[in-house]
């Protein structure tokens, strides 16, 4: 095409034998338009971002469905002397250990005599006669209760707070029912403060449902109740 532009201002001047300024200004100006029309423009080309290779995802193994365990039998444990089901036999002695402050006391505990009903309530009233009769649908209930403080260190301290009665269900404490001054009717009242090798026997005042036939003492249970250590009063 730049051949034919300058074929063709050569002919433009050989076509004149003497070719006036203007011809020559027209001449030109028509080479000049020529070469701007003979060239397009060529958009430049952007960086194409080159395509990365996708990994093809390979087939991932489904898990095999894995049995389940069975549920396996356990025996049925016999449940451990001193339990509700199973509390210690009436005088026999259990030992026990009281945790205080730190502190490990080892001791036995015995249930020696109990006293009930009608008998129950005439020493308690004749011990001091402001002494209240048992709640409606129970009777008086007296338990003599032997402690020996058997560790080689330990300070034992047990007072009738610390006892509760089983009966009919629920678990009574000494404020249920606590009638004073047994003392007053020649008998000690329960309360153990204990060295090395010390013994107590004292009375337990409490009341009984009339309809329980199994009553039982308890010892170590918490706020709500729970736990504790049983013994048959029969």
């Amino acid at each position: 095409m730049r051949k034919y532009i300058i074929g063709l201002f050569v002919f433009v001047l050989l076509s004149s034998c003497a070719p006036s300024q203007e011809q020559i200004e027209k001449a030109i100006k028509e080479t000049q338009a020529a070469e701007e029309n003979s060239y397009t423009s060529t958009p430049l080309s952007t960086n194409t971002p080159v395509e990365t290779n996708t990994p093809i995802p390979t087939n991932t193994p489904k898990p095999t469905n894995t049995p389940k365990p069975t549920n396996t039998p356990r025996p049925t444990n016999t449940p451990s002397l001193g339990t509700y089901d199973n509390p210690y036999p009436f005088g026999s002695a259990a030992s026990l250990i009281l945790t205080s402050e730190g502190e490990e006391v080892e001791f036995s505990l015995t249930v020696e005599e109990v006293i009930r009903g009608e008998e129950a309530w005439s020493i308690i009233k004749q011990a001091n006669r402001f002494n209240d009769p048992p709640p409606d649908g129970y009777e008086a209930l007296l338990i003599k209760i032997n402690v020996k403080n058997t560790s080689s260190s330990g300070f034992l301290s047990l007072d009738y707070y610390d006892l509760n009665l089983a009966t009919k269900g629920n678990v009574i404490d000494a404020f249920f029912y606590s009638p004073c001054c047994l003392d007053s009717a020649g008998l000690v009242e329960f309360e153990a403060k204990l060295n090395p090798s010390g013994e107590h026997s004292g009375w337990f005042p409490t009341a009984v449902h009339i309809d329980e036939e199994n009553p039982m003492l308890v010892i170590g249970v918490d706020y709500s109740g729970r736990g504790g250590i049983y013994f048959s009063l029969n």
